[in-house]
């Protein structure tokens, strides 16, 4: 024990005696570990972490799918409420089935202004399904979750303490949502959120017995698996009743069936492989950590071999030697480690604001034990990695044989730069793996930027209604409010245009509905049915967003009034998969399965296609109908309180106007808000958070990988100038340039780079499939991104061996002689 903390002693002596090398290794060494610590963290909050619901390892999701055989081409979509009774009452392996529905809900009459919080209408048994109880009060019963049945509702923690004043008394008490009165009968557990954190409200869902005609799917469905029964187990349950629902209905079930999958994995399938990706990358950040570090340990340990020698021959064992090499790495891991984990909270901040929305249960993301726990494995391994080889660099040299070496001049020096040159080598190969992942993720970024999505979102404000059926019960009214809602907002200096949406593009929502055509038999069972997204609009939508018109005309109010003939317009796409080889305008089409009663639309236009779901994606087949001939065709009854008003401006920022438009409308109804109020721009950008998210974190890690391979370089080439100054002394006294002396440097310095690139090319060439799926419109072997890369790289190692080159042609060979 004395000599271990003689050597500890003896060790941070030495460090102290060479402030700028322990300053520059604990430095790289905490950006590495903290980049590392602040993934992992991400990492194991998404991915690895249970959810934070009882047994959560038994819960599951249970998705509808519909192969194109059906008419859709959905892997992942929700469920029809009679398929869940079906599912909840008749199957063999589950404890219980819930179902939720996600929707808006508007709070007024507490004297605060009125507010849109997100409410989630449930089964009574989601609660008990996923093992919480209420904080206050209780959570839903069986008795108030059936058709026509009591208005109550449930609150969550932070929204009884943010909107109602932590008061204990609201529960028993009655709150206005939707503009009807509901009972407040308990308050959820702080912390606890489901299916995320931005649900306030928990409402009975309030099915009937007979709900649907199992073509209405609007349902999340979760379940929790019977004590004994594997997931694998409820698969094949599940598919025993897909067989019995394909042959009591094979109208519905050609094509589309009910499949579960673990509910964590349904949570973060679409992330997984990016995080994964950046996990990997950030690996190879520590691996040119650890060369870099190992390249200075070894420039350090090359002064000390004399000191190493005389040890030697004093008696000292080869353990000691060893021991002493690796307490220096071990203090300088440790120190790195502790600051690299005070920068990883911040760090962790940066990294999950710069794409709010991008990751899923990103609130549970926090440096906890695990990070901690990893962050000491890596600690350790990293001590190792950096300090085995400079420890023990100096066992074979003698005292005698280090003088002779000494006297040799740069001899024996060139033969130990080989294993530094090896090592800058690998940093370069791993700089330009990082490098090339971060080029073809930014181009990727470029080429979905550069998509047209089918409409001009430039100068555009959009904020989301919801008018409530309280307040506006038939379409009359709500056309009315939303006239007068136009006709003001149109007078606000500098818009040019208002109008309204049922289904903005890229906000998510749209439905997608069936639909017949005039003269042509509909598709029987098995064939693929007729459907396409569904919206209603106003008549100068087209305009206002600048979607162009192809065929015919786009809607006229004065020609397609509420008693008139109704009339759609249909998207190009659409017109050319349902009607090819017919002219589109002036066919007849309505939803499918309508009554005799129901009028035919009248198709007057064809229109550009429009992205709906986010750039990147194929445009959906469209139809468009008037808000205001909704009144004709009572199946939509409904479709125009709910939508988006999107306001065109002419100057200035289009946030500029919301503040205005929110006075319009506060006006005109006091109690009714606004939400998702956002430029058209952002809402686009939106759609691509997870690429732009991913892009940027690879650019940084690239970026530091860049930085520390800089620093290898130069190190390593400052080094053998400082080693041949009597060499290149000796050099200039004979007459050569102070060209050629510096062309000398930089070849010598550039030989392990270029060696670096060419293993680099075949590392990025390996790992290039595992890009290919986070990419769009872009190979992983892109010739014009390996070209930016090498041509990056090369330049900063030109740099960095530039400044030691520069420093050799101009020593005065005198000096050098005489100080050697």
């Amino acid at each position: 024990m004395g000599n271990l903390l003689f050597d500890i002693r003896y060790a941070l002596r030495g460090l102290r005696r060479a402030p700028a090398f322990t300053t520059m290794a604990i430095l790289t060494i905490a950006l590495g570990l903290g980049a590392n610590a602040a993934i992992f963290s991400v990492v194991n909050g998404v991915l690895l972490r249970p959810l934070p619901y009882e047994d959560s390892t038994e819960l599951a999701r249970v998705w509808s799918r519909f192969l194109p055989e059906s008419g859709f081409d959905f892997p992942y979509f929700s469920v029809d409420p009679t398929e869940y009774l079906d599912l909840r009452d008749n199957n063999r392996s589950f404890e219980a089935v819930a179902a939720h529905n996600s929707r808006s809900v508007t709070i007024t009459g507490d004297g605060e202004s009125a507010e849109v919080r997100n409410g989630l209408y449930t089964t009574w048994n989601l609660f008990e399904l996923l093992g919480v109880e209420a904080a206050i009060g209780r959570t839903i019963v069986e008795e108030e979750d059936v058709a026509e049945g009591p208005s109550v509702v449930l609150l969550s923690y932070a929204l009884w303490e943010t909107r109602f004043g932590a008061d204990r008394g609201l529960v028993g008490s009655t709150i206005t949502l939707n503009r009807e009165p509901f009972e407040v009968v308990g308050v959820l557990p702080p912390g606890f959120a489901f299916p995320d954190t931005n649900v306030d409200l928990y409402l009975p869902l309030q099915l009937r017995d007979n709900p649907s005609n199992r073509q209405s799917h609007y349902l999340a469905v979760v379940a929790r698996l019977a004590d004994g029964v594997s997931l694998e187990a409820a698969k094949g349950d599940i598919e025993r009743m897909m067989t019995i629902w394909a042959q009591d209905y094979p109208e519905i079930h050609t094509g589309h069936f009910l499949f579960i999958e673990g509910l964590k994995e349904a949570m973060v399938s679409d992330v997984r492989p990016a995080l994964l990706l950046l996990m990997g990358a950030v690996g190879l950040v520590l691996l040119v950590v650890c060369a870099n570090v190992a390249n200075l340990l070894l420039v350090r340990g090359q002064a000390r071999l004399g000191e190493v020698a005389v040890r030697r021959a004093l008696g000292a064992s080869r353990w000691r030697v060893v021991q002493l090499g690796l307490l220096e790495s071990v203090i300088l891991a440790f120190t790195g480690a502790v600051l690299g984990l005070m920068l990883a909270r911040p760090g962790l901040r940066g990294l999950l604001a710069l794409d709010d929305g991008a990751l899923p249960l990103a609130t549970t993301v926090e440096v906890d034990g695990s990070v901690l726990a990893f962050t000491a494995a890596l600690t350790v391994l990293t001590a190792l990695a950096f300090g085995l080889a400079p420890a023990f660099q100096g066992l074979g040299h003698s005292a005698a044989g280090h003088l002779r070496e000494e006297g040799r001049a740069g001899t024996a020096t060139r033969s130990r730069l080989r294993a530094r040159n090896i090592l800058i080598a690998g940093e370069v190969a791993l700089s330009f793996v990082l490098v090339i992942g971060a080029g073809l993720m930014a181009r990727s970024l470029m080429n979905l930027l550069a998509e047209n999505p089918g409409f001009d979102p430039e100068g555009v404000l959009v904020a989301n209604f919801s008018l409530p059926a309280a307040a506006y019960p038939t379409a009359i009214e709500a056309n009315a409010f939303l006239d007068e809602v136009v006709q003001a907002a149109t007078a606000l200096p500098g818009v040019t245009a208002v109008t309204h949406v049922g289904s903005l593009p890229m906000r998510g929502g749209q439905p997608v509905i069936d639909f017949s055509l005039e003269g042509l038999p509909e598709p029987g069972p098995g064939q693929p049915a007729w459907n396409a997204i569904i919206t209603a609009i106003r008549a100068n939508y087209f305009e206002t967003m600048g979607i162009e018109v192809l065929e015919g005309r786009g809607f006229d109010p004065n020609l397609d009034r509420v008693d008139g003939v109704a009339a759609v317009v249909v998207s190009r796409r659409l017109a050319d998969r349902f009607l090819a080889g017919r002219e589109a305008v002036g066919q007849r089409m309505r939803l499918s399965g309508s009554s005799d009663d129901q009028p035919w639309w009248t198709i007057v236009g064809v229109v550009d296609d429009v992205k709906y779901s986010k750039l990147g994606d194929e445009e959906s087949p469209t139809y468009y109908i008037l808000a205001k001939q909704i009144p004709l065709y009572n199946a939509l009854a409904g479709f125009e309180r709910f939508g988006t008003f999107v306001v065109r401006t002419a100057v200035g920022e289009p946030l500029d106007v919301a503040e205005p438009f929110r006075r319009v409308v506060a006006g005109i109804d006091s109690q009714l808000p606004l939400t998702g109020v956002a430029s058209l721009e952002s809402v686009v950008g939106e759609s691509i958070a997870q690429p732009r998210f991913v892009m940027a974190l690879m650019g940084v890690f690239a970026a530091l990988a860049i930085v520390l391979g800089a620093i290898g370089i130069y190190g390593v080439t400052s080094f053998v100038v400082s080693q041949r100054r009597q060499e290149m002394g000796i050099r200039k006294a004979l007459g050569a340039e102070a060209g050629t002396v510096a062309s000398l440097v930089i070849r010598q310095g550039m030989t392990p780079v270029l060696l670096g690139m060419v293993f680099g090319v075949g590392g990025a060439f390996a790992t290039g499939r595992l890009l290919s799926s986070l990419l769009y419109g872009i190979q992983p072997f892109d010739g014009a991104t390996y070209g930016v890369a090498l041509c990056v790289l090369g330049g900063v190692a030109i740099a960095a061996v530039s400044i030691p080159a520069l420093r050799a042609s101009r020593l005065d060979p005198m000096v050098a002689l005489r100080t050697d």
